[in-house]
């Protein structure tokens, strides 16, 4: 093992999924630091920098931590910050670990911007594609990558979150051709979920967004973290 590769970590935690499909399945957090994107209304800006540098065979030993835990369950997240700004080094990290935990299901958070590689997508089981809006402030041409959105919608393994505040958001989707597509071909894989980062917020907002999941018949995303825990770290 090469000792000199090292992977910026801002935390490693046992919880419960709180987005997406497999919301409240017990799973092992890694979460990568660095991200290409710096969204405005971000729940996680604590982990746009200063993660704390580990080989992966440091990494291998502070995972083995929670070994009682993946021999009974075994759920591993990567997330971040933009985890594949890194899939080079987890490529090797998720190498060992599935040598080790041959069933292991490994589910990816992702902003949609860069393409997984071959090698990173044979250890991946799902992507949470969360594809940024205007509400994030973020320029189009550096949130919306038509190449890697496209490989995306054709991976199989990709659900697509969206983070929704009105009407307007999903008004915005339909105008793109990009992601009108994605609603249009493939409706089950499409989740509405609030924009929140405090559980306050998360109550006030999420009875419109199932409204709205109802009305364009998608799936709503839960965000229990945030409506349990407020935004608190390592939970």
């Amino acid at each position: 093992m090469d000792s000199k590769i090292v992977i910026p970590i801002s935390e490693i935690f046992y919880s419960i999924q709180g987005e997406g499909v497999n919301s409240g399945v017990p799973a092992l957090f890694i979460r990568v630091s660095g991200c290409n994107l710096k969204c405005v209304w971000c729940d996680t800006k604590y982990a746009w920098s200063n993660g704390e540098l580990y080989t992966v065979e440091e990494l291998i030993n502070l995972i083995q931590e929670f070994n009682e835990f993946l021999t009974r369950r075994r759920h591993l997240v990567i997330t971040g910050g933009e985890p594949l700004l890194w899939q080079k080094e987890l490529s090797i990290l998720l190498g060992i670990l599935k040598s080790k935990y041959t069933d292991l299901f490994v589910e990816v958070e992702t902003n949609g911007t860069i393409k997984p590689t071959i090698e990173f997508d044979n250890y991946v089981s799902q992507y949470n594609v969360s594809l940024k809006l205007g509400n994030s402030m973020i320029p189009e041409r550096e949130r919306l990558i038509p190449e890697a959105i496209e490989w995306f919608k054709k991976s199989g393994k990709a659900y697509f979150k969206f983070v929704v505040l009105n009407e307007k958001d999903v008004e915005e989707i339909l105008g793109h051709p990009l992601l009108a597509e994605i609603i249009s071909k493939h409706r089950d894989r499409v989740l509405f979920m609030p924009l929140a980062s405090t559980r306050e917020e998360y109550i006030e907002r999420a009875p419109l967004v199932i409204e709205l999941s109802k009305k364009y018949g998608v799936r709503f995303s839960p965000r229990i973290h945030i409506c349990i825990y407020s935004g608190r770290q390592g939970v």
